[in-house]
């Protein structure tokens, strides 16, 4: 039987079928989401997943702001896909989900409509922005959801050290931990 793992940038094996919360590293997350670029890289200029996160933490009150912040974390174990191919693959739903669930059970966070409303709202202004989308009926597949069109995100691009900086920053601060130097 092959060993289902992957390695992360602090060098922890990653194991799909055997999550351990001691695997889960913020300094891997943040590494990981601040080298991902959203929108399958289809944009004008590179926008890391860490960078969205932030924003969508902003957007919120700050008793969502953690679980805003890492509403896309199991993204950093198993890459960011785009919403078609998403509804195409329901065995990588089932395993986001798993890696999600696993990730908001150790540093204790969940879910809820302030943060996909948020996240909505962030999805709707940065695919505008950055990509010029239409952000209509058929590229939603369907229905437009609700989202606040009052935001309006203006890049200021981040590179990737710059990204996982300020996403460390933002959990630590709303951990109360302390941000690690380097």
């Amino acid at each position: 039987m092959v060993a289902e793992f992957i390695e992360t940038r602090t060098g922890l094996m990653f194991y799909f079928n055997d999550i351990e919360p001691d695997k889960i590293n913020i300094i891997d997350i943040a590494h990981h989401l601040s080298n991902l670029c959203r929108f399958t890289g289809a944009v004008k200029e590179f926008y890391s997943i860490a960078e969205h996160s932030v924003v969508v933490s902003n957007l919120v009150p700050l008793a969502d702001a953690l679980s805003a912040l890492m509403h896309d974390a199991s993204e950093a174990y198993l890459n960011d896909i785009n919403i078609p191919a998403k509804r195409l693959l329901p065995d990588y739903k089932a395993l986001e989900k798993k890696v999600q669930s696993a990730i908001e059970e150790k540093y204790g966070f969940v879910s809820n409509k302030n943060v996909v409303y948020a996240d909505t709202t962030a999805l709707v202004a940065e695919a505008k922005e950055l990509m010029g989308a239409a952000c209509d009926e058929e590229w939603f597949g369907g229905t437009i959801p609700d989202y606040d069109e009052r935001f309006k995100y203006k890049s200021i691009p981040m590179t990737p050290r710059q990204a996982n900086k300020a996403f460390l920053r933002r959990f630590f601060l709303l951990t109360g931990g302390k941000f690690p130097n380097g």
